[in-house]
Order: C-alpha cells, then sequence, then structure tokens
C-alpha cells in the first residue's frame, strides 16, 4: 500500500473549501442575530410606538434625580415634559 501525500494544491483546495464554508456559516449566524434583535421588544423604549414605530430617541433616567431626559441620535438631549409642560422625576429631589 502506497502512503498518500497531497500537493499543495490539494491542501489548499480542501482548507479553502473549508473556511468558505465556515465563513458562510458565521455571517448567516451574525445575519441572524441581527434581524432577531431588531424586530424583538427588548430592543424599544417607552418612546416607541412599537416594534416598527421607532421614534428615533432614547429615554435617559438621571440615576441622581430621578428626572428624565430624551437623547436623540446626534446626541442631544432635552427634559422629557408631561402634558403641562413639567419636567418628569420619579425620584427625590
Amino acid at each position: 500500500m502506497k502512503n498518500y501525500n497531497p500537493s499543495n494544491l490539494e491542501v489548499y483546495q480542501i482548507f479553502k473549501e473549508d473556511l468558505r464554508g465556515y465563513v458562510l456559516k458565521v455571517l448567516g449566524v451574525g445575519l441572524v442575530f441581527v434581524l432577531l434583535y431588531s424586530v424583538l421588544p427588548f430592543t424599544t423604549d417607552v418612546t416607541d410606538g412599537g416594534v416598527f414605530d421607532r421614534s428615533g430617541v432614547s429615554l435617559r433616567i438621571d440615576h441622581g434625580t430621578g428626572c428624565h431626559y430624551l437623547e436623540g441620535a446626534g446626541g442631544g438631549m432635552i427634559q422629557r415634559v408631561d402634558a403641562e409642560g413639567n419636567h418628569i422625576c420619579t425620584g427625590d429631589r
């Protein structure tokens, strides 16, 4: 029986196919994760109308005062107010 020693080209062909399959699997799993993360309810907050109706702002609460602020996508912040225009604060001042 003769020993089989693959050539460099054969080793490269095998490695290339294995690597391609691995990369495609990783990309597929990553894509599924991103899609699930974007539609699951834990990615919404009280400023959103629902899973598919995003407001584009994030609710921030000052832990020292309990006062609410809205942060825009660009990083700007503004006080969150109620219907009468009073700053919403849920903690002790």
